[in-house]
């Protein structure tokens, strides 16, 4: 529920709640008035009527006896006072049945607008709760990475491997997790003024037994004075896009040209093949695997020739 919506609801049950106890307040102060002037009628009616022993009724001009006329004054007066006491009673009665009816019809009325007004700050503290919810899910998204693994991949290997040269025989073998060579730091030497070029080899194969997709992220951070600090980053999203068949292994040349500290990753992203072509892929199974490499090119004169060494 909108907070106007809220407001505005609010607003006219706690009018309607005004107007029902001033109502109630006016049939107050209407029993009230009524109660004193049956006070004041019925003091008249059960006023005693003096009599005196000594007085003797006077002679009538009519041929009735004295003693029937006191007789009937008596019954009259007799009768009109029950006749008022039952008024009276029964104005009572009828009041007090009417005063229990408006004051219970009130009360439930008052409740019902109680439990309204309670049941429409619930609401709208649900909303605010559910209003947090969705900000702080927002946020949540808006600090995620995108890294999202949706479940198992293919199982797949990825390394690098020193030299490409063909038929060179100076290949010191494959780079370890840290990027090192046998926990040595590749160094290349060149003349001062010049960037070197390193050539290395990039091997993807799939162990499963069914054909595999694989994207390949290339990473490569260069620190030409090499005080810690990168100046220069080259990042290539889907560099290439493998389809291997079961077993097999595919293997890419590459190089570098750069001067300084140089840090190069790989991350292979490999998906299920729905088809044999490959056409449709099964995206909600991925596998990520990484390889890392890092040499030094040092701007030195060197006798030797340009060949990677360690």
């Amino acid at each position: 529920m909108d907070i106007d919506d809220y407001l505005k609801k609010k607003k006219e049950l706690e009018k309607k709640k005004e107007l029902l106890e001033a109502q109630q307040d006016l049939d107050e102060k209407k029993s009230r008035v009524k109660k004193k002037e049956v006070e004041i009628h019925r003091k008249r009616e059960v006023t005693p009527v003096s009599k005196d022993p000594d007085d003797r009724p006077r002679k009538s001009s009519s041929r009735s006896p004295p003693h029937d006329n006191g007789m009937s004054m008596q019954w009259i007066f007799l009768g009109l006072a029950f006749f008022v006491a039952l008024l009276v009673v029964g104005f009572f009665v009828v009041n007090n049945m009417m005063k229990d009816s408006s004051s219970t019809t009130e009360d439930s009325e008052v409740d019902a607008l109680k439990e309204q007004i309670e049941e429409l700050q619930e609401a709208l503290e649900e909303d605010e709760a559910l209003d947090e919810t969705s900000e702080e899910l927002d946020t949540s998204e808006d600090n995620d990475t995108g890294e999202v693994y949706t479940g198992p991949g293919p199982e797949v290997e990825i390394y690098l491997i020193d030299e490409h040269n063909k038929g060179d025989a100076l290949s010191l073998g494959k780079f370890d997790k840290k990027g090192m060579m046998g926990g040595n730091l590749i160094q290349l030497w060149v003349d001062g003024g010049e960037k070197g070029m390193y050539k290395y080899r990039l091997s993807v194969k799939n162990l499963e037994s069914t054909r595999v997709q694989c994207k390949i992220d290339e990473s490569i951070d260069i620190d030409e004075d090499q005080d810690g600090d990168t100046d220069e980053t080259m990042y290539n999203l889907d560099l290439h896009v493998l389809e291997l068949s079961p077993g097999e292994e595919d293997v890419i040349e590459d190089s570098i040209i750069a001067i300084g500290m140089v840090h190069g990753e790989y991350e292979a992203r490999c998906y299920f093949c729905e088809d044999k072509d490959c056409d449709n892929v099964f995206y909600e199974g991925e596998t990520k695997v990484k390889a890392k490499l890092k040499f030094l090119v040092n701007q030195q004169a060197f006798d030797a020739n340009d060949s990677n060494s360690s």
